[in-house]
């Protein structure tokens, strides 16, 4: 859990619950800070421009075309949803070819009863 942010430095600082954590490289590695001197970061009001400039970055949203491939590939279901989405594949498969068994059957019977 997320305590406080800060810097030191050029490093970004977080203390968690675990102790303190410092990154100078964008987050891609974390230290334990031997200098304690963090300038934590105080909340503020955002200014009008700040809010505006931000404003599309406080409500995500998800595109169509993700939401409809994790409709079609059951993900939006999570493992479940991936489950039947693979059942359902299979029977699809299978209705397929077992209509196209009864219809070459059926082609079959229909030839013998012609010559008969």
């Amino acid at each position: 859990e997320l305590v406080r942010l800060g810097t030191l430095g050029t490093a970004i600082v977080i203390e968690g619950r675990d102790g303190l954590h410092a990154s100078a490289d964008g987050g891609l590695s974390w230290t334990t800070p031997e200098d304690h001197a963090v300038a934590w970061s105080e909340p503020k009001t955002l200014t009008e421009p700040q809010r505006e400039e931000l404003a599309p970055f406080s409500r995500p949203t998800m595109s169509l075309e993700q939401t409809l491939l994790d409709l079609h590939s059951g993900r939006i279901f999570g493992d479940v949803g991936v489950w039947v989405v693979n059942i359902v594949g299979f029977m699809a498969i299978f209705l397929g070819i077992s209509g196209i068994w009864m219809t070459l059957r059926m082609q079959r019977q229909m030839k013998r009863r012609a010559k008969a």
